[in-house]
């Protein structure tokens, strides 16, 4: 405690012996530090805030964010109320708490089969089971849907015929999806059609052709293909010519580029497609050869017999007639009749073929090569338009079935836009490095001035009063005596002047005074244990006390005798 008291007292007598000048210095120094360390200490202790969640429903981020403000944790929210972020360190712990706590509920999608873990199923009607199973099963799908690539959110709705007795076929199950983009065309045409499959192969009866799929921006992803829709096939057509061009075009200029340079070439392939599907069916039958159809062997057998002329039976026999009678002989006729037939036909083969949508009809390229210094002949062009007929098969000979054209020309590509493309991205970058260098030089001369104006601060001498008792003659007289603490005389070092004895130069200079404007002098550095001022003390080096012509004060006698 004693030695901090002291360490205190010192620095106040320190402190009362400055003067005002380097009071104000060593002020304006702390409180520059004090705004260093303030800026560092903002700067390093400010929070990297990082996502938490993003893309909430309101209801969730209201939930989100009173978990949060009950436990007392930082956070931010932005895009209107539709994002949280937190400290990144503490990201992947807080989902995982809010996972625990279910939240965000229903974040783009609704719960899946946990709705069965929530409430005994005992209790529920048929019809409340059924309801629950379409809700999992539609927020399972939303979830699955979710995790593909360029969709945020997904949200599935599922129509589902009523059950009855008596079943009716043109009632069948239906499906929407709604899915929420991070971008506009991020999801092409075969992720719409997996969405699609995803959906159906889940909802028992469901078509995929009874699935639709549109997106936050308001397109229609999914044409429906029932019942033929001219429009889903007039764009299928579109994409699969474009597709085709631009697939061979690729081609032309990968194999042109890598022989005349980057950006000497330009392609354009116009394709004309047949997307009628075709069936043929022919028979070709061979007349010199036959082929057993069909035999046929049918055999007939016929057996007669019958007894000798007699009475009829059940006729009553006649009295008067003889008994003397004959018996009667059998007639026996047989007959076998045996048939074969046998067809023969011709020998025959049957073709059917089905041509599949999307032949190509004819082709046409146009191909345009930067001229350069020195014109191509016919045979480098001739060369070029072989080149470029292999790479994409073009069949340009007049005896060809398909009528393919192709143009090879040399011109003098335009780069006017690509020079003022470059000059003005030149000017900007000199711009920028003109703005940063007159930058960092404000700052450099800014670092100058002020480390000048501290120096400067520190350098100059103020008008204070410190007691010397020297006496007015030997000052003003060069003699060899300077004034120390308590007016005590010092021999004055070699080379001060001499000259002039006690009292000379002034009247009544035998007595002490206070001298003002020697802050920096050699003799106040005596006082205050400073390092003395060369500059200064030249000054007072000079015979007959002509150094003081830079202090008009004492030149005239402004000064305050100890004793007067």
């Amino acid at each position: 405690m004693e030695q901090l008291r002291a360490l205190a007292a010192q620095l106040m007598t320190i402190w009362s012996q400055l003067g005002v000048n380097q009071k104000l210095t060593v002020a304006a120094s702390g409180l520059l530090v004090a705004a260093t360390l303030a800026v560092v200490v903002f700067f390093t202790s400010r929070t990297d805030f990082t996502l938490l969640y993003g893309g909430l429903a309101p209801k969730d981020a209201g939930d989100v964010v009173a978990y949060l403000e009950e436990n007392s944790i930082e956070y931010e929210a932005g895009a209107g109320g539709t994002s949280i972020k937190v400290a990144r360190d503490r990201v992947h712990s807080l989902r995982m708490t809010l996972a625990s706590r279910g939240l965000p509920k229903s974040s783009g999608y609704g719960k899946g089969y946990e709705l069965f873990d929530e409430k005994s199923t005992i209790s529920m009607s048929d019809f409340v089971q059924q309801v629950n199973k379409k809700r999992a099963i539609e927020g399972e799908l939303g979830r699955s849907i979710s995790m593909i690539s360029g969709v945020s959110s997904a949200r599935v709705m599922v129509v589902m015929p009523e059950t009855r007795l008596i079943v009716d076929d043109s009632k069948k199950p239906t499906a929407s999806v709604m899915v929420n983009l991070r971008q506009e065309g991020m999801v092409d045409r075969e992720a719409v059609n997996s969405i699609r499959f995803l959906v159906a192969n889940a909802v028992p009866g469901l078509q995929h052709n009874n699935v639709s799929v549109v997106d936050n921006f308001g397109n229609t992803l999914s044409a429906n293909e029932q019942g033929g829709s001219f429009g889903a096939m007039a764009n299928n057509h579109l994409a699969a010519r474009r597709n085709l061009e631009l697939y061979l075009a690729g081609k032309v200029e990968g194999i042109l580029t890598g022989v005349l340079g980057p950006d000497q070439v330009r392609v354009t392939v116009s394709a004309e497609l047949d997307h009628d599907q075709i069936t043929h069916t022919s028979e070709i039958y061979d007349p010199t050869g036959s082929v057993t159809n069909n035999v046929m062997e049918k055999t007939e057998i016929t057996d007669t017999s019958k007894p000798s002329p007699g009475g009829i039976v059940g006729t009553p026999v006649n009295a008067n007639t003889s008994t003397n009678s004959t018996a009667s002989a059998l007639t026996n006729n047989g007959q076998n009749k045996t048939e074969s037939t046998i067809s023969f036909d011709n020998s025959r083969s049957t073709t059917n073929v089905v041509k599949a949508a999307g032949e190509i009809r004819r082709l046409t390229a146009s191909v345009l090569v930067n001229a350069g210094t020195d014109p191509r002949d016919a045979i480098a062009m001739a060369q070029l338009t072989n080149i470029v007929q292999n790479a994409i098969g073009l069949h340009a000979e007049p005896t060809a079935v398909r009528q393919d054209d192709i143009v090879v020309a040399e011109m003098t590509f335009n780069r006017a836009y690509l020079v003022e493309a470059q000059a003005q991205m030149s000017s900007a970058a000199t711009k920028d490095m003109a703005t940063n260098i007159l930058k960092n030089l404000f700052y450099v001369l800014l670092g100058a001035g002020a480390l000048y104006a501290f120096v400067k601060l520190v350098r100059r001498s103020d008008d204070d009063v410190i007691q010397t008792g020297v006496p007015v003659g030997q000052l003003l007289g060069g003699g060899g005596m300077v004034a120390a603490p308590g007016g005590a005389a010092l021999s004055a070092p070699a080379g001060m002047g001499g000259g002039g004895g006690a009292g000379s130069g002034l009247e009544g200079g035998s007595r002490p005074c206070a001298l003002r404007s020697f802050s920096c002098s050699y003799w106040s550095c005596a006082a205050l244990r400073l390092p003395s001022t060369p500059k200064i003390e030249s000054r007072f080096r000079t015979a007959g006390g002509a150094g003081l012509s830079r202090f008009p004060r004492l030149r005239s006698g402004e000064i305050s005798g100890a004793g007067s």
